[in-house]
This record gives structure tokens, sequence and C-alpha cells, in this order.
């Protein structure tokens, strides 16, 4: 009874703010309080969208009883029964997609307490908002339908926990779920009893059919241009007053409401807006270098394109190291072209002493300027936009706020167009699967101001050689009060350069110079295409098996003897495992 009429005690205002998709809210016939009418209206809207989910599933169902139906009657296709051979008359089965090669398979992904999946750069992550939201969604319907005559049957089943599970979707049919979950069995008729279960529920969400619909009414100038007859005033003014108080009534809803804002931190570049003390914030790049002149020649022509000529406020430091056999003589009079070429712009080359550390070069370029200024750390592989540059200064803010960009990093072009002759990119901004991959592990590009970097406590100077600088200052922020603003950015890409990885770096330095250069080969698609098409890497395993029982057979019969009993004994193993 009194899930019947159900009293809501969670809320102490009631009006059912919450969530409504609960198995209390559909188990119920009446809801009790609703204390606002806002609320009164989207409980209202949610009731009406189930009926709608419900006649759905009945036209789904009368599909399937066509399909059934004509299959018997062995109606011809082409004839009347043209229903039953669209998709949703197909019965559900995990079988509805055929792949007629290895790149249509559908992979499954597997969750347990997390989500598993080779989609994502991340192969673990965290259940979001949207596949939490589909997976409770599932539940609840499986739930319902076991629990369709519970009353009948003297006993009722809750569900307790997903143990795991597999979820894919098929563009033409739908998700599919097979779901291990453990369920309580509580029986109140005769012998009482709670009883924990597991169930194995293999589940299809079957996608509906495309519809279009095309709604005039709902456009602005409809409302706007002026009745050609007086014959129709009174329904144009009766549909713009109810679109109007529908706005508003959504508008106005307490959930919908949008708060104050606090501080700006991107806007549309393409509309001319009043200047602000963030757009005459000077930037100040600097970049560690060590040798590579023509990649640094690289650099300064994008930099002079999008900073110099245009006249936009910046200034660059460059923190040069001596290598074996670089051009510092050749970097140094470059900066002093384009310093004569551009007066008004501060460019400087800063020459440092010893073993090429980042941390070192960086820090030491940070104590050049003031505590206000704002500084941009930049690699020399970096290419950039005019639009990037406005972001790396309007998304830091000063004593709250700094901005580490994901830029796109280039895969190997000899792998990106692989016997094709002469081989390079299209274009730096042109992002494509196979051309490269936004790098979500590089914290090497920020801008924030001087004075946040000093009170974190800037880098740890006694790292040297590759990496790991960026990623003790990245930490550093995350555990103080700062807000770090981390964001795809369209416009900087890091160019492809081949990476060289120091066995004498410190250890976890090394793996993560592996790592990177392991990134930068090619995409995953590209790099198993290469495997499928090279039988000397894809039978590797089963060539060395071979050579070691040819050279136990060369070594005597007793020898060979015991390999071959060897293989016996896996493949008896493979059977047993397999049920053979």
């Amino acid at each position: 009874m009194q899930q019947l009429f159900y009293q809501n005690h969670i809320e102490p205002n009631g009006s059912f703010t919450h969530p409504l998709k609960v198995r209390e809210v559909h188990r119920a016939l009446t809801l009790h309080p609703v204390k606002n009418h806002h609320y009164q209206f989207r409980l209202h809207t949610y009731l009406q969208t189930q009926d709608s989910a419900d006649l759905r599933h009945d036209l789904l169902l009368l599909e399937r009883d066509i399909a059934t139906t004509s299959r018997w009657l062995t109606v011809d296709s082409q004839g009347d029964a043209v229903n039953a051979t669209s998709k949703l008359g197909l019965s559900p089965t995990l079988m509805k997609h055929v792949p007629t090669s290895r790149s249509e398979v559908l992979s499954w992904q597997f969750i347990d307490h997390s989500l598993y999946s080779h989609t994502g750069f991340n192969p673990k992550r965290g259940m979001d908002v949207s596949s939490k939201f589909a997976f409770d969604n599932v539940v609840l319907q499986v739930m319902e339908l076991i629990n369709q005559n519970a009353r009948q049957r003297g006993r009722v089943i809750d569900f307790k926990d997903i143990l795991y599970g597999y979820r894919r979707v098929s563009p033409m049919h739908g998700a599919d779920y097979i779901l291990d979950l453990l369920l309580v069995y509580r029986k109140f008729k005769g012998r009482k009893m709670t009883v924990p279960v597991r169930r194995h529920a293999y589940l299809q969400q079957t996608f509906s059919d495309v519809e279009f619909i095309e709604d005039g009414d709902l456009r602005a100038d409809r409302f706007d241009t002026p009745p050609k007859d007086d014959s129709t005033i009174a329904v144009r003014t009766k549909r713009s007053t109810f679109f109007q108080i529908l706005h508003n009534n959504i508008v106005n809803l307490p959930f919908m409401r949008q708060p104050s804002p606090i501080a700006v931190i991107s806007r549309d570049v393409t509309q001319k807006a009043a200047v602000t003390d963030t757009d005459r914030q000077q930037l100040h790049f600097i970049l560690p270098l060590m040798g590579r002149y023509k990649t640094f020649l690289q650099f300064m022509a994008n930099f002079e394109d999008v900073c110099l000529s245009v006249e936009t406020k910046v200034t660059l430091a460059v923190m040069l190291f001596h290598g074996d056999a670089d051009r510092t003589a050749d970097t140094i009079d470059c900066i002093g072209a384009l310093q004569v070429k551009y007066p008004k712009h501060d460019l400087r080359v800063v020459q440092l002493k010893g073993a090429f550390s980042r941390g070192l070069a960086l820090e030491q370029g940070s104590r050049l300027f003031s505590p206000d200024a704002l500084l941009v750390y930049i690699d020399v592989d970096i290419y950039m936009s005019h639009s990037a540059v406005n972001r790396l200064r309007w998304n830091a803010v000063k004593n709250t706020q700094v901005y580490y960009p994901v830029v796109f990093s280039q895969y190997d072009p000899e792998m990106t167009c692989e016997g094709k002759g002469t081989c390079r990119h299209p274009g730096p901004f042109h992002f494509a699967t196979d051309t490269g991959y936004w790098r979500r592990f590089g914290f090497g590009i920020a801008s924030m101001y001087n004075v946040d970097f000093r009170t974190i406590g800037g880098f740890d100077t006694s790292i040297q050689g590759w990496g790991k600088e960026d990623v003790d200052l990245y930490t550093k922020f995350l555990t103080s009060n700062f807000t770090v603003f981390r964001a795809i950015d369209p416009g900087l890409v890091h160019i492809f350069h081949p990476i060289l990885c120091d066995p004498n770096l410190e250890s976890a330095q090394y793996k993560m110079c592996l790592g990177s250069r392991a990134s930068s080969f090619g995409s995953q698609a590209r790099l198993t295409d290469i495997v499928y098409r090279s039988p000397e890497i894809l039978y590797k395993d089963e060539v060395s098996i071979d050579a070691a029982a040819a050279n136990k057979d060369e070594e005597g019969p007793n020898s060979f003897l015991n390999v071959h009993q060897e293989f016996d004994g896996n493949n008896k193993e493979y059977d047993d495992v397999h049920g053979r």
C-alpha cells in the first residue's frame, strides 16, 4: 500500500526534485506531495514520456509478431508483408549483425565498477554520467520485467549490484548488454525466505525507425512576420502566447536557472568585443632549446606569423643550452635579425651551461619577468594558430586559474602514408584518426601568471634530462587551491619528430620517454593493419616454435620426443578447457 500511494519522505520540501527514473515513481499510483506547480508539470511530462516509451515497445512487439506470422505463412518479402523484412521485425538476438571482415566486428566493452574499452585513450576509466544513466535505465527495466507478476507469485526480487557485464552498440540495430546481476529473492507467501541469487541477463535495446519531423511553427520569423489577413491573427497570437508561456515556465524552473557569471574564461573570437585588460595583457613565451636548428627556424617562422607580424603583445625568451654539434651562433643571429625587424618586441637569448634540463630552463626564464607577468611555457615542436594565442591569454586568471591545453600530436608520417612514396602530413591542422592523437597526458604546454607559479613552488630543478618536470608542476597545482583549466585546443599542434630515449635516464623518465615514443608511431588501426600484412611479425611466435622443434630434432630423437610430448600436453590442456 505504501508503494502504491507513495509519500515522499526523502525531500523535506517535497515536489520530487530528484531524478524520476526510480522504482518508487514507476510503481506508485499516486505521488505526494507536489508543492511546486513547475515540478508538477515536470512529473506530467515524464509520465507522458513513459507512456510514449510503452507504446513504442508495443509497436516493436507487433512488428515482431508480423514478421513471425509472415514466416509461418511464407509470404514473399516483396508482397504485402513488407514490414516483416524491416529491422524492427527481427527477433532479439546477439547475431543480428553479421560481419564480413575483421574491421566490421563489433567489440564489447567490459564493465565491473569501472569501464574497460579500447575506444578511448585510457583503457580503464570510471563510469561517465551517460553510461551510468544507461545502465541504471536498463537495470530498472529488467527489474520491472522480473517483478511483473510478483504479487501473484508471492515473491519479490530486488536488485543489489552488477557483478560484471558487457556492452556494445550496433549502429544499425541497437545496444546489446550481457549482465551478471546480483539479486535478492524475497518470498512473502508460504515459507518466507530471503536468499541472494545471481542471474545472467542477455538484453537488447532496439533502435526504432528514423523519423523526420518538420515543425515550422517554432521558427522565430513565423511570429515576427505580420499576418496576411485577419483570420490568422487569433491563431498566430495563440501560438506565440503558448510558446512564450512554455519558454518562461521552463527557464524559471530552479534546476534550469543559470548562475550569475563569476569570471569570463572564453569567448567567441569571431565577434568583435570591447578590448579588456585581459586582451591587453602581454604574453611572455619561454622556450627551452638545445640544438635542433631547423626545427627552431620552423618555430620562429610560425611565431613571426601569428605573433610578431600582427603586433600581438608578446615577448620571447629562448633558454639556450650548448650541444656538441649545435648551431648556437646561427640561433642567436636569427633572434637578433627578428629583434631588428620588430623593435617593439622583446626577443632575447639566454645561454645556459651544463646538461639540458627543461625544468631549470623554465625556472630561470620565469625569473626574467615580474610577478604580474603572464607566462607561456612552450616547446620548439609546437605549431600555433592566432586563436590559440588568444586562448593562452584568456584562460589564465591571476590567483585563481592556470591553463593546461591538450595539444594534438602528429604521428610518424612514414606510418601515416606507408607505401605512398614521399610522406608528409597534409598540414599542421589536419585532424584525423591516422594523422595524430590528442596528447591527454602531456603537460608541457601551459600558461599561468608568474606569481601563481611562485606560490606553488616552481619547478623541481633537480630533475635532469627528458620529462617528469612538467608532471611534477601539474601535480602541485592539482593539490593546491588553484583551478586547473584543462581543455582540447585545436590551435596547438605538436609537429612530429623522432624521439630518442637515453638509457642513462632515471628509470621513471626512461619509461615515460619510451611510452611517448610508442604513442607517436601511429594509430592502433594502422599498426594493426601493418601487423596483419607482415607474416614475419604476425606469426613470430609460431616461427620461433618451429625453429625450436628443428633444433631439438637436430640434437637427437629423444630431444624431439620431449618437445612433442610437451606440445601434446598443451593441446590436452586446451581441449579440457574448451570441453573437447
